[in-house]
């Protein structure tokens, strides 16, 4: 998938917050409850991610680590299925905490999942608090200034990709 294609689906943002890691079942539950109550295009995403990940042994992986994009370094992790895009992930550190981002494509962006974690002291690793962020984007909507935004950071995740590897 070429990083520049247009979109036309609209998104459905259900987001959980949870105070420990130990509530993430929990959390997985209030946040799949949120996307059934939007309707078969929401499950559809949630299938179509399932697929994506379940795929992800045979797909091709291109991967660096970036340090320029946040304080303690960035993993860039990019999933192909030949030239098509399937999965984006970046894993972004710093001394207080982390986050993580994936992009699911089938073939236009489908759902971003979005993790913040705070770590209890500064470069501990431990993390003390996270909050959790699903957009999932439903077929015939009309384009989103959010989906734009998320467009443009995964564009800039790839090209920060390639020039790594370079």
């Amino acid at each position: 998938m070429a990083p520049d294609a247009p979109f036309s689906d609209g998104f459905h943002m259900p987001s959980c917050t949870s105070s420990t890691r130990s509530d993430s079942t929990s959390w997985q539950a209030r946040t799949l409850a949120s996307i059934r109550g939007a309707g078969d295009s929401a499950r559809d995403a949630q299938h179509r991610v399932a697929q994506i990940e379940a795929e992800l042994p045979t797909l091709r992986r291109d991967s660096a680590n970036v340090l320029e994009m946040s304080t303690e370094g960035t993993t860039i992790i990019a999933d192909y299925r030949g030239r098509e895009l399937r999965r984006l992930q970046a894993t972004f550190l710093g001394e207080s905490g982390r986050a993580e981002e994936t992009y699911y494509f089938d073939p236009s962006l489908i759902q971003v999942n979005r993790r913040e974690s705070v770590y209890d002291a500064p470069l501990s690793g431990q993390i003390e608090q996270s909050t959790a962020r699903r957009y999932v984007f439903l077929e015939g909507k009309e384009p989103t200034p959010l989906r734009d935004s998320l467009m443009a950071n995964a564009r800039a995740l790839l090209a920060a990709l390639a020039q790594a590897r370079q």
